[in-house]
């Protein structure tokens, strides 16, 4: 046992300093927030290529502000788009939209307005676009879902 500490001790300074060397170790906590952290950046990865196979352009990636983060900021024509991506098993029967809570709404929608604020844009038409990227239990994408206006702004005042 205490190998196996000292293993997770040694996985986790590994972690810190080597981000790109991310072994797994069966019996660390840190293994589940390791994993989640690299599955949701290859869902945000593959949004972003389906989002531009579909004519959208990146703007940025993982914006952060203190009210929140938003995980892909796109123009799709003349419009602003605030994507957030969720990642599901295909066998799991909630659908990724699902959660996406109030709360996590109105996260969002704070962040998108300090975007707003920021970049000057203002007087541009925006929305709030969810991709839903269902993985197969290997953990590849298995198929991948757009929806255009999933959410209102939520909580907060133009």
């Amino acid at each position: 046992m205490g190998d196996e500490k000292g293993g997770c001790l040694n996985l986790f300074r590994t972690f810190l300093s080597h981000p790109s060397s991310r072994s797994s170790c069966p019996s660390c906590p840190m293994k589940t927030a390791v994993d989640r952290k690299q599955r949701g950046q290859a869902a945000e990865d593959v949004a972003a290529r389906f989002l531009q196979s579909q004519g959208y352009r990146i703007l940025t990636r993982n914006w952060r502000t203190r009210s929140g983060e938003l995980d892909i900021v796109a123009e799709d024509r003349a419009t602003v788009v605030f994507v957030e991506v969720r990642s599901k098993r295909s066998d799991d029967p909630t659908s990724p939209q699902e959660t996406i809570t109030a709360k996590k709404q109105q996260q969002v929608s704070h962040a998108a307005l300090a975007y707003v604020a920021q970049h000057n844009i203002q007087n541009r038409d925006c929305r709030f676009d969810v991709v839903e990227v269902f993985l197969n239990p290997d953990g590849k994408p298995a198929r991948v879902n757009l929806i255009k206006n999933a959410f209102e702004l939520r909580g907060a005042k133009l």
